[in-house]
């Protein structure tokens, strides 16, 4: 079954991350490792018609990647509000931006539960997360 996965670098406090190659360069080890892994790469001009459509096949094994920036905020929050992500690797660094934009927007429905599958933490501080979808928000799983 396809797999949609979106990659995040955020701070602290939530914000996307963008250039910090220098600073960090594991996470652009980690995203040269997803896109290899990735069937199509995702991004705002995506129809996601398309994207829906192949989904539905179930004999397609597919896995749609997309990254976490700022001119694909407003895509992928759709993409979160219609349930199309299945997996989401985010990637913390040890920086408080204070601005810029939200990785999240406030209010996402409709709720979702995710299970933390893998945490890891690299000697700068970069805190890794693998977040697996498991399906609707149930009060009783919380």
């Amino acid at each position: 079954m396809a797999k949609v996965q979106i990659f995040a670098v955020q701070s602290i406090d939530g914000y996307m991350v963008e250039g910090c190659k220098e600073q960090y360069p594991s996470l652009y080890d980690e995203r040269a490792v997803l896109y290899q892994g990735a069937t199509f790469i995702l991004n705002a001009d995506s129809p996601l018609s398309m994207l829906m459509e192949d989904l539905e096949n179930e004999c397609n094994d597919a896995v749609y990647l997309i990254e976490a920036l700022p001119r694909n905020e407003s895509i992928i929050n759709t993409m979160l509000q219609m349930r199309l992500v299945d997996e989401i690797v985010i990637c913390t660094v040890p920086v408080m931006q204070g601005n810029g934009t939200r990785l999240f927007r406030t209010c996402i429905p409709p709720a979702t539960c995710w299970e933390s599958e893998s945490t890891s933490i690299s000697k700068n501080g970069t805190v890794r997360t693998v977040f697996r979808k498991i399906g609707p928000f149930d009060k009783n799983r919380v």
